[in-house]
């Protein structure tokens, strides 16, 4: 439509070939019948054209009036192409603000601020928004309506984009399930649209583990594991930001760990029903959306490291619960299998900080390897002969395994058990006398030490490993940062 005719000359032609019938053009005033009156559609009043949309209906040859925003103004000298687009070709279909719903929605002229309009009146003698409850126009500098304009279209734009986007990776995903086609993956995203995603899933209501898992499925996490390690690795997050990470992960995580160890060292019983038993209990599960319910002091302890056992023991790459041995017939299952970072296998045995380890040998004025411990000596060295054996029930633990380290290593697996405390390896130690405590640090030394494929630490050790690690090692990560 570049000619030089005024608009409403221009609107009529278009809708007469568009079959809209009864229409008037009078000077500038153009108009139709609606149910006996006559509708102004554009008219021309103080050197503006004002534009009421209508719609006309083919199927049963009445028009519509459009209802909300009904009206729109502006001044006879604008672009008219920036205000209007037409329609009238189709059934039911009209002319209208350009990008109608999406400026709609970014004045809230719909829903929100300015939801009771029904007229936007657009000019260059409007300095700023102005809203009138009375007549509902709400006024509108050219220069930020233009603006609004350009912003509609673009993110109509970078809308259709997102729907390409997402169909492309739907259709790639549908290719590899059904014909097992491996489709190269480009990115076709700008910058500043990443953003988007993770606004709307960044929520203020997202604050506990359960919020996000309601959103992500394994797929997802592993994807964000990746991207997030990629981007660790390759320096693209700020060093501001990866100071932040290391005091986290390194400090602040850490020390909320060994504190939350030691709070269950605390516990002076096996009752778990206390009310600082179950505090200890809400603080280890205070990011799950339910609370499981914990009757015994050693499945606390294994709930513990299962969660927190990568983090406190730096030895290990990988943790595996739940793997179950043939032990001569019978199914036993050691509390984890972990590979270490020499790729070693070790079996973990976790007993609790109120088993002793040692009692007092009376006849030879020493201290031996209690009951308790002699058990989960035997029961650690049957773990690690059914492993050498490769013993496992379900052969698909065996591939979990290789996975992490080579095959060859299930031949040399190595055994670890965690129990007592130091005030507790023998019962009731604060009774004994200051030479017999002496003599528990010696024979413990002693003992522990003659054992060649299994080690043993105390809760405490392993609490103290990480403390240790926390105090001395983080400051020094900071400071390379730096």
């Amino acid at each position: 439509m570049d000619d030089d005719r005024d608009f409403p000359e221009k609107l009529h032609d278009h809708l007469t070939q568009a079959n809209w019938p009864d229409l008037r053009l009078q000077g500038n005033k153009l108009s139709t019948t609606h149910e006996g009156e006559e509708v102004v559609i554009v008219d021309e009043i103080r050197n503006q054209y004002m534009v009421r949309f209508i719609g006309y209906n083919s199927d049963n040859g009445t028009y519509e009036l459009f209802g909300g925003v009904s009206t729109v103004s502006f001044d006879t000298t604008a672009e008219i192409q920036d205000f209007i687009y037409f329609g009238g070709l189709r059934s039911r279909q009209a002319y209208g603000l350009n990008r109608s719903s999406l400026v709609k929605a970014i004045l809230q002229l719909k829903d929100g601020k300015y939801g009771g309009c029904e007229h936007v009146n657009v000019s260059e003698s409007h300095t700023r928004l102005s809203y009138s409850n009375t007549t509902h126009i709400l006024k509108v500098p050219a220069q930020r309506y233009s603006e609004v304009l350009a912003t509609a279209s673009q993110i109509q734009r970078q809308a259709k984009s997102y729907q390409k986007s997402i169909e492309r990776h739907l259709i790639n995903e549908a290719n590899h399930k059904y014909l097992g086609v491996e489709t190269q993956r480009t990115t076709n995203i700008a910058k500043g649209e990443f953003a988007f995603l993770v606004h709307r899933f960044n929520l203020e209501t997202k604050n506990k583990k359960a919020d996000f898992v309601k959103y992500l499925d394994e797929a997802d996490v592993n994807s964000i594991q990746n991207l997030t390690m990629s981007m660790i690795e390759e320096e693209v997050f700020s060093l501001d930001y990866l100071r932040k990470l290391d005091s986290y992960f390194l400090k602040e995580k850490l020390d909320d760990i060994v504190t939350l160890g030691r709070a269950i060292i605390d516990l002076k019983s096996t009752d778990l029903t206390t009310e600082k038993a179950r505090l200890v209990i809400q603080r280890l599960f205070k990011d799950e959306a339910t609370i499981p319910d914990i009757r015994q002091l050693e499945n606390l302890w294994q709930k513990y490291f299962e969660k927190y056992l990568l983090y406190i023991i730096f030895t290990y790459k990988q943790i595996f619960s739940k793997v179950t041995l043939d032990l001569e017939g019978d199914k036993k299952e050691p509390d984890f299998l972990g590979i270490n970072h020499y790729n070693g296998i070790d079996a973990i045995e976790i007993k609790t900080h109120l088993k002793p380890a040692l009692v007092k040998d009376r006849s030879h004025d020493n201290f031996a390897f209690s009951s308790e411990l002699s058990k989960a000596i035997i029961q650690t060295t049957n773990y690690i002969d059914a492993i050498k054996e490769r013993a496992f029930r379900d052969p698909e633990d065996i591939n979990k395994l290789t996975s992490e380290t080579e095959e060859e290593n299930l031949y040399r697996p190595r055994g670890i058990i965690i129990i007592s405390s130091k005030d507790r390896l023998v019962k009731n130690q604060s009774r004994l006398s200051q030479g017999d405590k002496n003599k528990i640090t010696r024979d413990f030394t002693k003992l522990r030490n003659s054992l060649g494929s299994i080690e043993i630490l105390t809760f405490d050790e392993v609490l103290n490993i990480a403390d240790n690690y926390s105090t001395k090692i983080a400051p020094k990560a900071t400071e390379q940062n730096e």
